[in-house]
C-alpha cells in the first residue's frame, strides 16, 4: 500500500516536473526586462514545436488541392511562410534593383538577428547562472564563433525536410483524384512528414544548445541531440504540451483584456469624432493603433523570450544528469 502510494506521489511530481522550468524562466524574465530585444526576434519560435505540423499539412494539402485542379506548383515547403519568403527572394534576383536590394538585405539581418538571439540568450543564461556581469559588445561578440555552426544546422534540418516533403512530386502524374492520396502509403507519408516536421525542430533546438552549453561540435552537436531525444521524450513532450495549454491560456486572456478596453474606447472615439475635427480624429486613431502594436510587439517578444528560456532551462538541468 505504502509502495503504491509512494508510486503515485513520484507519478505526480513527475508529471508536475516541466513547472518549475516554466516558474523559473517566468521569473528570470519580469527579472530581465532588458532580454525584451531578443523577445521580438524569437517570436517564430513561439509553439514552434505544433506550428510545424500545422504548416506541414496545410502545404501538403495545398500541393494535393492544386495537382487535382492542374494548377502547377513544383515545390512543397515546411510553411507557406518560407515559401512566400522563397518566392520573393527569387524575385528580387529576376529584378534587381535598389528596393529590392534594401529587401533582400533587410530579410538577411532580421535571420541573422534571430540566430545571434538565440546565441546570445543562451550566452546570456550561461553568466547569469555563474553570477558574472558582462557586456552586450562581449557577449554579441562571442556569439558569432557559434553563428557558422548554428546555420549549418538549420541548413541540413531545411534539406532533409524538403527533400522528404517533395517525394510526392515524383508521382504527381499518377494522383489523378485526390481521394487515392489517402491510401495506406498516403497515410505514412503525411504521419512520417509530421513527425520529422516536430523531431526536426527539436534536434536544431537541442543541437544548437549543445554547441553552445557543451561546446560540441556541428554533426557531434546533432548526434547527442537525437539521443538526448529519445532519452527525454516524455519529459520533452509535457514541456512542449505545457507551453502549448499556457500559450493558449495567455492568448485567451490577452483577447479578452483587448476585447473589454475596446468596447468602451470605441464608445468614447465615438463621441470625440462629433468633438475633434476629422484631420485631429485621425490623428488621434493613428497614435492609438500605434501603442496598440507597441503593447502586442511587447507581449509576444516576453512570450518567446519565457518559451525559449524554458527551454534552455530545462537542458541544461537535464543534460547534467546524461
Amino acid at each position: 500500500m505504502i509502495s503504491l502510494f509512494k508510486t503515485k506521489n513520484n507519478f505526480s511530481e513527475n508529471f508536475w516536473s516541466p513547472l518549475k522550468f516554466i516558474k523559473k524562466s517566468f521569473n528570470l524574465c519580469l527579472k530581465n526586462p532588458q532580454l525584451l530585444f531578443l523577445g521580438f526576434f524569437l517570436i517564430i519560435f513561439i509553439n514552434q514545436e505544433f506550428r510545424i505540423i500545422f504548416s506541414i499539412l496545410g502545404e501538403i494539402n495545398v500541393f494535393f488541392s492544386s495537382v487535382i485542379n492542374n494548377v502547377p506548383k513544383f515545390l512543397i515547403s515546411q510553411s507557406s511562410e518560407f515559401s512566400d519568403i522563397i518566392t520573393l527572394i527569387l524575385g528580387t534576383f529576376k529584378n534587381l534593383n535598389g528596393f529590392n536590394l534594401l529587401f533582400l538585405f533587410a530579410i538577411l539581418l532580421f535571420a541573422y538577428l534571430t540566430l545571434v538571439s538565440q546565441i546570445y540568450l543562451i550566452l546570456w543564461f550561461l553568466k547569469s547562472k555563474k553570477e558574472k556581469k558582462t557586456s552586450f559588445q562581449k557577449l554579441f561578440s562571442s556569439s558569432q564563433k557559434f553563428l557558422l555552426p548554428s546555420v549549418l544546422i538549420y541548413f541540413l534540418s531545411g534539406i532533409i525536410i524538403a527533400l522528404f516533403l517533395n517525394i510526392p512530386i515524383l508521382f504527381k502524374t499518377q494522383i489523378d483524384v485526390y481521394h487515392q492520396f489517402f491510401n495506406l502509403w498516403g497515410s505514412i507519408y503525411i504521419l512520417f512528414s509530421l513527425l520529422l516536421g516536430l523531431f526536426l525542430t527539436l534536434i536544431v533546438k537541442f543541437s544548437i544548445f549543445f554547441i553552445i552549453i557543451k561546446k560540441e561540435k556541428a554533426f557531434s552537436a546533432i548526434k547527442k541531440s537525437i539521443k538526448f531525444f529519445f532519452k527525454n521524450w516524455l519529459s520533452i513532450i509535457k514541456i512542449s504540451l505545457f507551453l502549448l495549454i499556457i500559450s493558449i491560456i495567455f492568448a485567451l486572456l490577452i483577447s479578452l483584456i483587448f476585447v473589454g478596453t475596446l468596447v468602451p474606447l470605441s464608445l468614447i472615439l465615438k463621441l470625440l469624432l462629433n468633438i475633434l475635427s476629422p484631420s485631429a480624429f485621425l490623428i488621434l486613431i493613428a497614435i492609438l493603433s500605434i501603442i496598440i502594436t507597441l503593447i502586442s510587439l511587447i507581449l509576444l517578444s516576453f512570450w518567446a523570450l519565457f518559451q525559449y528560456l524554458t527551454w534552455v532551462l530545462y537542458f541544461s538541468k537535464t543534460v547534467e544528469k546524461m
